[in-house]
């Protein structure tokens, strides 16, 4: 699906704030002005930011803003992991979930194929280096969840049969399934996720059909409570505000209105209009 890169990073965020939870909406706005070229956060910026229990939604920002950046990305994980903020298995989950990031927004995801085949197309740039030379069950997960989705397993079945309860790969795992298993619709998975009442599961499911979907098929009455909301106006600011840094270019905030230029009694003077090159006529 084509749509602009501010479209998939609105949206994203969008996605991830569903629910209207405070906290992400919260955890989300404090990333967004510490990201710069150049620039990689310290153990001192990740403990003004966010807690641990609050380290998934604030990376989501991150992995917009480091999208086609893996390295950049990965040295944050690796910061995070070695202060203990982040265990092998939680750091080997947020890499997948960057990656399959990563895919939607280079516009490299190919939904007629499985997962797996999908990052296989990923090359050794995009790998995450585990410490010990391999991942701990990714490898493992992925398949059994290729083959759930290709045999039409229910929720139900899935959730009993692939993810433990309580533990670090339920949640990742949910979303992945809830948006792989119908990724083209939007509302349909986002209402699967809920009725995991899994607070992450819900949100990672709402941030990769909102990267991957834009707005098409956001479920209507979340809609319709997010535009009665502040939220919606901050979500675009701060995607906005994402992108430019992005981008490279200034904060949108900055650019003002400027005065219309002309040459001498070319242009019609209009109401309300002072043109620059007119005003000595006047």
């Amino acid at each position: 699906m084509k749509l602009s890169l501010l479209n998939r990073f609105q949206y994203c965020l969008q996605g991830a704030c569903l629910t209207a939870q405070p906290d992400t909406l919260k955890a989300i706005a404090a990333m967004t002005p510490h990201l710069s070229f150049g620039k990689s956060l310290s153990l001192t910026d990740w403990q003004d930011l966010t807690t641990p229990e609050q380290i998934w939604v604030v990376l989501i920002p991150l992995m917009l803003f480091y999208h086609d950046c893996p390295a950049a990305f990965y040295q944050q994980l690796r910061l995070l992991q070695m202060n203990q903020w982040l265990n092998p298995s939680e750091t080997e989950a947020i890499a997948l979930i960057f990656q399959i990031m990563s895919l939607i927004l280079r516009e490299r995801f190919d939904p007629r194929r499985d997962l797996v085949s999908n990052l296989a197309c990923l090359s050794d740039f995009w790998k995450f280096d585990f410490e010990n030379g391999e991942a701990f069950w990714l490898s493992a997960m992925l398949e059994k969840l290729t083959t759930a989705i290709a045999d039409h397993l229910s929720l139900y079945q899935v959730r009993q049969s692939l993810f433990p309860p309580q533990s670090e790969q339920e949640a990742p795992g949910l979303a992945l399934y809830c948006w792989l298993d119908s990724p083209d619709h939007f509302s349909l998975s986002w209402q699967r996720a809920k009725v995991t009442q899994n607070p992450l599961a819900i949100i990672l499911t709402g941030t990769l059909s909102g990267a991957y979907n834009g707005g098409v098929g956001m479920p209507a009455n979340e809609s319709l409570t997010f535009e009665s909301q502040p939220l919606e106006t901050l979500l675009g600011k701060l995607s906005q505000n994402l992108y430019y840094r992005w981008s490279g270019g200034q904060s949108p905030d900055l650019n003002r209105p400027q005065p219309v230029t002309t040459a001498p009694l070319v242009m019609q003077r209009r109401l309300g209009l002072k043109l620059i090159s007119q005003c000595e006529y006047q």
